[in-house]
This record gives C-alpha cells, sequence and structure tokens, in this order.
C-alpha cells in the first residue's frame, strides 16, 4: 500500500489561491475573514466506495504546523483529480466547499451540511417527495447550465 501524503497548496496547484479568493469575493464574502488553508491528499481517500475529491472542517491546533496561524477552515483536495479537472471543475469543487464553511470572526466559525441527500432510485420512482428535493429540483430546472457557461460566468466576476 502506498503511503499518503499531505501537503499545503503553492503556486503550483493550478491557481487554487486565486480560486479560492474569486469564490469567496464573489459568493462568499462572510468568509473574506477566515483563515483558510488548503491542502492536498495523494492518494485521493475513499468514503462508501465513491472517490472523496475534496472535503471541508473547522481547523485545529494541531495543524498549526501547516500554517502560520490555526486555521478557522482546512479544505482537503485530491490532488490527482485536482490535476486533471478542468478550470470549471476546480471552481465547482472549491464552491462545493467553501458553501460548508460558515459563520464570522464576532460569532465563531461552523460547518453546514449539504442542502439534499437522498438516493437517485428513491428520486427516480417518488420524484421529488420532500420539500428539501422540490427546492432542489426547482434550482435545477432554472439554472441548467453546461460547466462551460459556468467558468465564463465566473471569469466574467470581477
Amino acid at each position: 500500500m502506498s503511503e499518503t501524503t499531505i501537503r499545503r497548496a503553492g503556486i503550483e496547484d493550478g491557481a487554487v489561491l486565486s480560486h479560492l479568493r474569486d469564490l469567496i469575493e464573489a459568493h462568499h464574502e462572510h468568509l473574506s475573514d477566515a483563515r483558510i488553508v488548503v491542502l492536498f491528499r495523494d492518494p485521493p481517500s475513499m468514503s462508501k466506495g465513491k472517490l472523496v475529491l475534496g472535503t471541508a472542517r473547522k481547523g485545529t491546533p494541531a495543524e498549526r504546523a501547516l500554517a502560520a496561524e490555526e486555521p478557522d477552515f482546512v479544505l482537503m483536495l485530491a490532488a490527482g483529480p485536482w490535476r486533471s479537472a478542468t478550470v470549471a471543475q476546480r471552481l465547482a469543487l472549491l464552491d462545493h466547499e467553501l458553501c460548508h464553511c460558515v459563520g464570522d470572526t464576532e460569532n465563531g466559525w461552523s460547518m453546514r451540511g449539504h442542502d439534499v441527500e437522498d438516493f437517485t432510485e428513491i428520486i427516480e420512482r417518488h420524484g421529488l417527495w420532500k420539500e428539501d428535493l422540490e427546492e432542489f429540483g426547482s434550482a435545477v430546472r432554472q439554472l441548467e447550465l453546461p460547466l462551460e457557461e459556468v467558468e465564463r460566468r465566473l471569469r466574467a466576476v470581477p
């Protein structure tokens, strides 16, 4: 079994830090004062038989070794999939992980779960059977954009 390597993101990582800043400015202003550390894991981890592209969690005092100060949040990204992802896929992954991060410096930081959890088979058999699925379905119908369009819109953000 190969050894797991975890390293801090740097300039060689496909503009991850500038993408992070752009997303915070455009969609996550509440995180503008948050100390966020991005780490890469190689090989990627698996959970319930699926590849984990990224995770977000609150920082710990033990992570001071990887940062100048204790981070408020740590984003852990799978190194291999990150390298092969398109810009639009990278932006979507970072945006997704940032959605887990909530709070502010005054009231404290916390984590937010996903809006929707269900199985494809249940939706196929029963439709959008509960309120959170109805809201999610409505959002999908209103904004059915290919990744290229999302990328173009994000590039247009100042």
